[in-house]
């Protein structure tokens, strides 16, 4: 009996658009955040250990994480990151979470790690929503 081929793209609707987003999302997030995290041409300082790098080297770096789908794509959770903190340090959450409580709140990261515990089922329509959304900060 011959296997068939594992499937590299989804069929299922939804799948494709969160995808999309993901894509999008990372995209405006790195346009939106280079002004904040800006340290010299063309390079920023990772969010966490304060790393001079390269803007096309960065990460977007989720606070609470990706699976998380109530936050995935709320730009209060991310910020940019090397990818030694992002993967290697699993986001280096320690450092993020007291940078964050010092740039934002610690109400705002009470807020964040309560709306992390939420479901949140998104529908197509929602998910065409964010990306109009986020194409648009693009332009």
């Amino acid at each position: 009996m011959k296997k068939s081929p594992l499937r590299k793209h989804s069929k299922n609707p939804i799948a494709k658009l969160k995808k999309r987003l993901d894509i999008v999302f990372s995209k405006a997030m790195r346009k939106e955040l280079f002004k904040k995290q800006v340290h010299s041409l063309g390079h920023i300082r990772c969010y966490t250990c304060d790393a001079v790098i390269y803007i096309d080297n960065t990460q977007v770096s989720h606070f609470i994480s990706r699976i998380h789908h109530s936050l995935r794509w709320e730009p209060r959770n991310v910020r940019l990151c090397c990818k030694r903190c992002n993967i290697w340090l699993n986001g280096n959450l320690a450092e993020f979470a007291l940078k964050l409580i010092d740039e934002r709140g610690r109400q705002e990261v009470e807020w964040l790690r309560q709306e992390g515990n939420k479901i949140k089922n998104w529908s197509i329509k929602e998910l065409e929503e964010l990306i109009k959304f986020y194409e648009d900060k693009l332009n």
